[in-house]
């Protein structure tokens, strides 16, 4: 496994959302929730890449890390599985959800990412993971997002938190298939 991207993210928020980017039009049951992210500093996103099967090189995990994560002794959890339709998924502050576009239609030109690059909108997201070379990026300073690994599913979320139960790390695993198998039973 390699780590394919590390770049500076900015989650503005007390929380974090996560979820697939053609979510954030108000479905509310699709959006997830991480509360109590950690304050000032700095974050990263973090995508990992390996080989899948039949599938190739893809992405097997996005996260957004913290200056302050310590991984000796923050504490993991497992919080939920997050969903995706889209064949991506995203992380990006709380206060930034309300800025960002998804139409419900796509206009007079119909889905067409290359002309949204940079713009804060679902086809913008699509533009990274659909023409960046690692299928992964931070669109607008705020919003990490990459390729879902071998496309759309359920997968499993993961908080990291410090003693005072500040979130430092938040990954979303896109290779656990044991966890996609116990939440199927």
């Amino acid at each position: 496994m390699t780590v394919a991207l590390l770049m500076p993210v900015k989650l503005n928020g007390t929380g974090a959302i996560v979820t697939d980017p053609c979510y954030y039009n108000g479905s509310e049951h699709m959006i997830h929730r991480v509360e109590k992210i950690q304050q000032g500093g700095e974050w990263k996103m973090e995508t990992r890449r390996a080989e899948m099967g039949g599938f190739g090189v893809r992405t097997v995990q996005l996260a957004v890390i913290h200056s302050t994560f310590d991984p000796y002794h923050d504490t993991q959890t497992l919080v939920y599985g997050a969903g995706v339709d889209s064949g991506q998924m995203s992380i990006c502050g709380d206060l930034d959800v309300e800025e960002f576009e998804n139409p419900d239609d796509y206009g007079p030109n119909g889905f067409q990412p290359e002309e949204h690059a940079g713009s804060f909108d679902y086809q913008g997201a699509c533009d990274i993971t659909i023409n960046h070379p690692s299928r992964a990026g931070v669109l607008c300073d705020v919003m990490a997002v990459s390729e879902t690994g071998c496309g759309d599913g359920v997968y499993p979320v993961y908080v990291w938190r410090n003693t005072l139960g500040i979130a430092t790390k938040i990954a979303v695993d896109f290779a656990d298939e044991e966890e996609e198998e116990e939440e199927e039973e």
